[in-house]
């Protein structure tokens, strides 16, 4: 028996409605209705509760139901991801910082130092491209709208990044380096994005 059917079977069997199902869960009846059909999965939290209340255990609930062991093996994955994704974004951030106390001469690096530095930026930036389009495709990382908006007016997109590039680079040479950095950064991101191949946004 497929794990939507066997949830409805128990339910039945408890003589519950899936409202009362949802009442004691906490959740709506369209994901109780969602769990039963399939469209989604409960969390192993949901599933536990959902042991307790049916009087069943859980290798009943999951037996011979590879997709929803399947599902469960993705989340585990995402979940031991969970840590390498905070220390990339907290490179990111470090990256960031020290690009902007060199800006404002709190430290200096020669270039040498300033080009291994902003080698490790533009890697881990890189990382979690193919971080972002691996979690994509194992299904627990959803499409980014933004970026498809931009894909969709690829060329349009690409000009006015390079306008705000060419403005950035031009308020950092004549106003504020850290302004004009940021705005060129913006724009040639946003260009340097939207030259990747398609599978690694997605």
């Amino acid at each position: 028996m497929e794990f939507g059917k066997r949830l409805q079977s128990e339910r039945v069997n408890n003589k519950l409605t899936q409202d009362e199902v949802a009442n004691k869960l906490i959740v709506s009846r369209q994901t109780i209705s969602s769990w039963e059909n399939e469209r989604t999965y409960p969390d192993i939290n949901s599933l536990i509760k959902l042991s307790n209340l049916y009087h069943v255990s859980l290798d009943t609930l999951l037996k011979e139901d590879s997709g929803m062991k399947e599902y469960l093996e993705k989340k585990e994955i995402a979940a031991n991801l969970k840590p390498v994704i905070r220390i990339l974004l907290l490179i990111d951030l470090l990256f960031l910082a020290i690009m902007m106390l060199n800006s404002f001469k709190v430290i200096k690096f020669n270039s040498i130092s300033l080009l291994l530095v902003t080698i490790i930026g533009i890697s881990n930036a890189v990382a979690l491209v193919y971080l972002k389009h691996f979690m994509t495709n194992i299904g627990v990382s959803k499409n980014n709208k933004f970026i498809d908006f931009l894909r969709y007016y690829k060329y349009y997109s690409i000009s006015v990044s390079l306008i705000f590039t060419a403005v950035g680079i031009t308020i950092a040479y004549y106003m504020n380096d850290i302004l004009g950095g940021l705005i060129a950064g913006l724009g040639m991101a946003t260009v340097i994005l939207l030259l990747l191949p398609k599978k690694f946004i997605r």
